[in-house]
């Protein structure tokens, strides 16, 4: 029974933590080809816009917020623009009234995402690149564990 719910444990936290690790990646990886390809410029924060994230019907007792920097800023034109980062972060990345670095799409200036704080874009995905690697390192420990108690030291289960 030990050496089934042993490999369960392995099989579950590999396979679990190699999609966290390969969801992050990909996250990172779609964050900086938003930057290399987006135009940067200063813009001022407005507002903090705050989400409220309902992670109680998620497993979580409680409500998690995340605050999102509403901006302003120039075009080259000169029109002015104005927009909600894409990314946010707890605790807010700026105060109302900074002056931040964004990082706009050109075909669509609405959409941009705040350069600074832990709502840089990029930030989450290597937290979840960081939480899938120790997920897959804790699934080869349990089974280095059980490799060590089943075969080198013979204890019976």
């Amino acid at each position: 029974m030990f050496t089934l719910i042993a490999l369960l444990a392995v099989v579950a936290s590999v396979a679990t933590g190699s999609l966290v690790l390969a969801r992050g990646r990909r996250s990172r990886d779609s964050a900086q080809d938003f930057v290399r390809t987006g135009i940067h410029t200063q813009a001022r924060v407005l507002e903090l816009r705050d989400h409220e994230w309902d992670l109680a019907r998620r497993g979580s007792l409680t409500d998690q917020r995340a605050w999102f920097p509403y901006v302003e800023f120039n075009l080259p034109d000169g029109r002015s623009i104005r927009g909600e980062s894409m990314t946010g972060a707890r605790p807010a990345p700026a105060r109302v009234g900074e002056l931040v670095s964004v990082v706009y799409d050109p075909a669509s200036p609405e959409r941009l995402m705040v350069m600074q704080g832990l709502a840089k874009p990029g930030i989450a995905g290597a937290f979840s690149g960081v939480l899938g690697f120790f997920m897959v390192g804790f699934g080869i420990v349990i089974f280095g564990f059980w490799v060590l108690l089943k075969l080198v030291l013979k204890v019976p289960f």
